[in-house]
């Protein structure tokens, strides 16, 4: 007996099925990478304290305190750090994955600005 044809198109179901499963994985990974960003962006200028700060940003955020860092990340984002200021590494992990830096005011308590860089 031949079982070519029906084998072809078990092969041909398969794959198609999994680019349509690889498809839809990739753009709902890429929805949800979006959305984080855009949380994140909205926290610009916002009066937060720092444990609301840490519950809004659970993964992927840690204090920068040491100069040797503080400086590299000054020099690789072009970015100036007001005093009173403290300054946070972001690295968030989807597609796309982005890294950045959270300076918050200490004095009044606020996200100064918010730098991020997508990686594509």
């Amino acid at each position: 007996m031949n079982h070519g044809p029906k084998k072809f198109k078990i092969t041909i179901l398969i794959i198609s099925a999994l680019i349509c499963y690889t498809f839809i994985y990739i753009s709902v990974r890429h929805s949800i990478t979006k959305h984080r960003i855009q949380s994140l962006q909205s926290l610009n200028g916002q009066t937060i304290t720092l444990n609301e700060l840490h519950k809004k940003i659970p993964k992927g955020l840690s204090e920068l305190n040491k100069n040797k860092e503080i400086a590299f990340f000054t020099e690789f984002m072009n970015i100036n750090i007001p005093e009173n200021s403290i300054l946070y590494h972001v690295n968030g992990k989807g597609i796309p994955n982005y890294y950045g830096v959270i300076i918050y005011d200490t004095v009044k308590n606020n996200v100064k600005k918010i730098y991020l860089r997508e990686l594509k």
